[in-house]
């Protein structure tokens, strides 16, 4: 699955260095949705972008924490829940690329976290 994110990621950093514009400025200002707390202020390079934020949750969330706090932080951020549960997007994009942050999960019988992962990456034209 990481494969597939660097390819992406890789892909979303040639456009952005052919095109010269930065990773965060994939939509113009009045269409922009306000980034995630967890998702500001990463590296501009995807692949330490990607680590920092996989970083960022699970320090945000380690094990054992209740999952409802899972779900309402990042919903409250405007990441979209999964029908299922267990998955959380958010989604930053224009004609020209897809910027994506996705975080995932699973719970005990308890409904708190036994582990979780997130990948950010991002595809250009």
């Amino acid at each position: 699955m990481r494969a597939v994110w660097f390819v992406l990621s890789a892909a979303a950093a040639l456009a952005v260095l052919a095109g010269g514009t930065g990773i965060a400025q994939t939509t113009s200002p009045s269409e922009r949705h306000e980034l995630p707390a967890l998702a500001k202020d990463l590296p501009s390079d995807v692949e330490a972008a990607d680590s920092v934020f996989e970083s960022r949750i699970r320090s945000r969330f380690p094990a054992g924490t209740p999952e409802q706090e899972v779900v309402q932080t990042l919903a409250g951020q405007g990441f979209s829940i999964a029908p299922e549960g267990n998955v959380a997007t958010f989604e930053d994009s224009n004609v020209v690329c897809r910027l994506i942050w996705r975080v995932s999960w699973q719970t005990d019988a308890e409904r708190k976290l036994t582990w979780i992962d997130a990948v950010s990456g991002g595809l250009c034209l």
